[in-house]
């Protein structure tokens, strides 16, 4: 698969991330059916962090493994500062265009896609999921 900064390497990482890079498995259960049912008790803010801790802690076995801006416990703490701030913005976006999952995967996936690019480190899937071949 082409990972320059091409039409083509374009298409191909968000292709590999829409299909393994979390965003389409993840945002149909995180917005499409657990955001409303916090919103149902809570609100956004508190429905946020609630989803941003869960969302943390969901990707511990792979920050634990694989690092995520540090090892360790480093790692754990660097995903939650990541991760309530976009769960913030996901939230807002969600609710903006009225529950639609669309925004909220198209920002997953590019979010998902720009360290293939930007931190040139495009064999990072391949080697989550335990091959050397894209």
């Amino acid at each position: 698969m082409v990972r320059a900064l091409t039409p083509l390497g374009i298409a191909g990482a968000v292709a590999v991330n829409l299909s393994f890079g979390g965003s389409l498995g993840e945002e149909p259960g995180w917005r499409g059916v657990w955001l409303p049912r916090l919103l149902r008790d809570e609100q956004p803010l508190g429905a946020s962090l609630t989803m941003g801790v869960a969302w943390a802690l969901w990707h511990a076995p792979i920050d634990l493994a694989q690092g995520f801006g540090g090892t360790g416990v480093f790692a754990l703490v660097a995903r939650l500062v990541w991760t309530l701030p976009l769960t913030l913005l996901f939230t807002w976006v969600t609710m903006r265009v009225g529950g639609s999952l669309l925004p909220a995967l198209a920002l997953h996936t590019g979010i998902n896609t720009i360290p293939d690019f930007a931190m040139r480190d495009p064999g990072r899937y391949e080697r989550a999921m335990g091959s050397t071949r894209c």
